[in-house]
């Protein structure tokens, strides 16, 4: 089967800095791979997810708190707001923001990382992480603040935001509403999931 040049392909393996710099930089297409059965391990993944939840079982950060928080359990019908506070608290970066190769750049270093299926995320999201970078919309991240041991949760939760149709994004070389911006590129955003990746 002849490969398509013009498109890059992630799985979760593989993914080179050349290709990283051709989507952040030449906005070149991003897809999943087809040919593998990366789409099944991250839907596997997520249905453990749902399976442990509907069991009671206690997952940190999903229903019960974060941190020294981590002892508190969040009821059933509160673990979407619970999701919901959690991108809000993070939301508090400061500074000028990031330049646009460096958000794509991380979008796709992201949908990388949770194509692997280890995560519990949503295939939705992944795909939409895509969509976004397909049709060139790019979250406004700032350049400053973040916390935990990844590093990333405050850009990361800009980069969500985006998703949910909130804050403000790069289209079209001018910052809009994501909201908006979502409408005119006919984008639906995403709805919240009892999910630590939601």
């Amino acid at each position: 089967m002849e490969r398509n040049p013009s498109l890059v392909e992630i799985s979760g393996d593989g993914l080179t800095i050349a290709k990283v710099a051709s989507v952040a930089r030449l906005s070149q297409r991003v897809e999943l791979v087809s040919h593998l059965n990366v789409r099944e391990k991250i839907s596997a993944s997520r249905r453990l997810l749902e399976k442990k939840l509907a069991a009671g079982e206690i997952i940190y950060g999903v229903n019960t708190g974060f941190g020294g928080n981590a002892r508190y359990l969040i009821p059933s019908s509160e673990i979407s707001k619970h999701q919901e506070n959690m991108f809000q608290f993070l939301a508090c970066g400061v500074g000028t923001a990031l330049p646009e190769d460096t958000v794509r750049a991380a979008m796709l270093l992201r949908a990388n990382a949770l194509a692997k299926g280890f995560s519990g995320v949503r295939l939705l999201i992944i795909e939409k992480l895509l969509d976004l970078l397909n049709k060139r919309i790019t979250p406004v991240v700032p350049r400053y603040g973040s916390v935990g041991a990844s590093g990333d949760l405050i850009p990361s939760a800009y980069i969500a935001r985006a998703l949910l149709g909130q804050g403000e994004v790069y289209y079209q070389g001018t910052v809009r509403p994501a909201d908006r911006t979502l409408a005119d590129a006919r984008m639906e955003p995403l709805p919240w999931r009892a999910s630590a990746a939601s």
